[in-house]
């Protein structure tokens, strides 16, 4: 469990304390961005990288709400919250807002079904996110800002790889570098990894790595890069071997640039 700008204390009442969010998702990178994002709205933020963790999490304090994604390894977020559904019972209901890349047909319902209370699509933006917990948490009508915009700052370099509207968004929020520190030493791993499982067969670890990725990398606006993971996971739910060893070979190829347009930002 990692802890972020955590000042509130449980025993204040709630018009004496800033609300409290628990950002539950196995992509650091997504934590840090979700975080971010929720300092600038005025909220207090504590991490969980899986649905273990975010149990525990639970189990030792009340949080406003909970913002759970759905495609985690071992308990991913669908049980995650059917486990905190049994655990509260009728004594108590948490909030859980579900935050996925997923955008098959059915996955609100999915999540709802699960007993998660909303669901809000990756990547969001902060106004995006202020609005739907302003509809869920009490004292969250109008959040203030903990944090004022950054400071103007030089263009980040023009790249044909990475969308500039979704850079400055993340610069803004303070998180870029540390952003795209993260996703550049993972990406290099998880296409190894990506690769061993389609050379095997293994459909769901090729799901997983390729759903990951697409999150991640549409949060940092790699939208091109993004597009070809969405292929591949749908080709990998198709158990479909050709199709998933051509996108491994378009996501290989597509890497090179990517790296290296975050290679400049890092510089």
């Amino acid at each position: 469990m990692m802890r972020r700008d955590v000042v509130a204390e449980p025993s204040l009442p709630a018009a004496q304390r800033r609300p409290l969010i628990l950002v539950v998702d196995d992509n650091a990178a997504n934590r840090e961005i979700m975080v971010g994002q929720l300092k600038v709205l005025g909220f207090d933020a504590e991490e969980a990288a899986t649905g273990e963790l975010a149990l525990r999490c639970l189990a030792e304090r009340r949080f406003d709400a909970v913002l759970m994604d759905c495609h985690m390894p071992l308990l991913d977020g669908y049980a995650t919250t059917r486990r905190l559904r049994t655990i509260e019972g009728e004594r108590h209901h948490t909030v859980v807002i579900a935050v996925t890349a997923h955008g098959l047909h059915g996955e609100r319902q999915r999540c709802l079904a699960a007993g998660m209370d909303d669901y809000l699509p990756k990547p969001f933006r902060v106004s995006e996110l202020g609005l739907m917990l302003r509809r869920w948490v009490e004292g969250a009508e109008a959040p203030r800002p903990a944090v004022a915009a950054a400071p103007s700052a030089p263009a980040p370099p023009s790249s044909t790889e990475l969308d500039s509207r979704s850079i400055e968004g993340l610069r803004r929020l303070g998180v870029l570098r540390r952003v795209i520190d993260l996703v550049s030493d993972a990406l290099p791993p998880q296409l190894v990894a990506l690769q061993a499982a389609v050379e095997h067969d293994e459909w769901s670890r090729v799901r997983e790595i390729a759903h990951n990725l697409r999150g991640v990398t549409a949060q940092i606006g790699a939208r091109d890069f993004a597009r070809l993971c969405e292929v591949m996971e749908a080709a990998a739910e198709r158990q479909a071997s050709s199709r998933t060893s051509v996108a491994l070979r378009e996501l290989q190829v597509a890497s090179v640039p990517l790296l290296e347009a975050m290679r400049a930002l890092r510089t």
